[in-house]
């Protein structure tokens, strides 16, 4: 299934701020600058590894293409998307396949988080079990990257 199967408010609810920190814009991130991991991730978490205390992250919101397109240029992730509905909204979205890999990860230097996070907050107790509930919420993209 293509993107292009999509009500197009969905694309509208994916748009995301005209921020400068863009992933692969030579500015900042992509894969010239040595990054060692990228995680695909359902919030925009921080996981240092233990006994951080302190470090530089960069974080700014991008667009679903912005998304598409990085994914493209860098190739290789790792899933850290723990349900199954929300790794199907994933794989439609983006379009390719986002596996479901409940892994907990540790962001060392130079690693990349794009984050999926919900518009809204769910019900206590809800599980989403279908992807248009997802695509009905709305997504926010949140390039995160720790610096060295």
């Amino acid at each position: 299934m293509g993107f292009s199967a999509l009500p197009i408010e969905t694309e509208e609810k994916m748009q995301a701020g005209s921020g400068a920190l863009r992933p692969g814009s030579g500015r900042i991130g992509g894969i010239g600058m040595g990054i060692t991991m990228l995680y695909l991730t359902n919030s925009p978490i921080l996981p240092l590894p233990r006994g951080t205390t302190n470090a530089s992250i960069l974080a700014s919101v991008i667009t679903l293409e912005e998304a598409r397109k990085f994914l493209a240029e860098v190739g290789e992730f790792t899933s850290a998307i723990g349900h199954k509905a929300t790794a199907d909204a994933l794989s439609l979205l983006l379009g390719i396949q986002i596996p479901v890999n409940r892994v907990q990860i540790v962001l060392d230097p130079r690693d990349q988080i794009l984050a999926f996070s919900l518009h809204g907050r769910l019900e206590e107790g809800k599980v989403i079990t279908d992807v248009q509930e997802i695509l009905d919420i709305g997504l926010t993209i949140t390039y995160i990257l720790r610096l060295p």
